[in-house]
């Protein structure tokens, strides 16, 4: 099977539709909850770190799932306008949803008087102190994804066949390339 094959079968979609459903499922049929994890009835558990991890990944992977469809929208004549239209609204929404996570922090920040105490008083400032803070935090979840793609990994090997630690370990290893790239953007802009 070509790659053409491979995208017009929808096969991405829908094996990316089927984590999110089992993940949704998951939270869904939650039981009980200690301090990082959600525990379902069946035994299930889903951390609250990876929660965090995908909202705070989801801007990041709309730009690259737009980007990735204008490059190829952008190979077909017919595809070519529409393509770019629908790739620059999803890129513009997901910089807004970035730009939200960034307003809270500075919210955050003001309220508890960390900015007073540090004296930095332009709002120029406090957002990049803010945008600072937010890839320290996304470095964190980078390293706590990858470290529980490992324990995945190894999980699977013990117990081969519990599909659910296949599922986990491929998102958890899609968060932290993510997360990486997101990291090494932030490196990048401040080089």
């Amino acid at each position: 099977m070509n790659w053409k094959e491979y995208l017009t079968e929808g096969r991405t979609f829908n094996e990316l539709d089927s984590i999110m459903e089992s993940f949704l499922n998951e939270l869904n049929s939650v039981e009980k909850m200690d301090e990082v994890n959600i525990i379902n009835e069946d035994g299930g558990i889903v951390s609250i770190p990876l929660i965090i991890s995908i909202l705070t990944a989801s801007p990041a992977f709309i730009k690259m799932f737009a980007t990735l469809g204008k490059k190829i929208t952008s190979k077909f004549k017919s595809l070519k306008g529409v393509g770019e239209k629908i790739g620059d609204k999803l890129i513009s929404f997901a910089d807004k949803w970035h730009h939200l996570y960034i307003k809270a922090i500075v919210k955050i920040l003001e309220f508890t008087k960390i900015y007073d105490k540090a004296k930095i008083t332009e709002m120029k400032d406090k957002e990049k102190v803010a945008e600072v803070l937010f890839y320290i935090v996304i470095f964190g979840l980078a390293i706590y994804s990858g470290l529980t793609t490992a324990n995945h990994i190894i999980a699977m090997f013990k117990d081969a066949h519990h599909v659910s630690n296949l599922n986990m370990t491929t998102l958890e290893g899609a968060l932290t390339l993510i997360k990486s790239k997101e990291i090494k953007g932030f490196i990048g802009k401040l080089v």
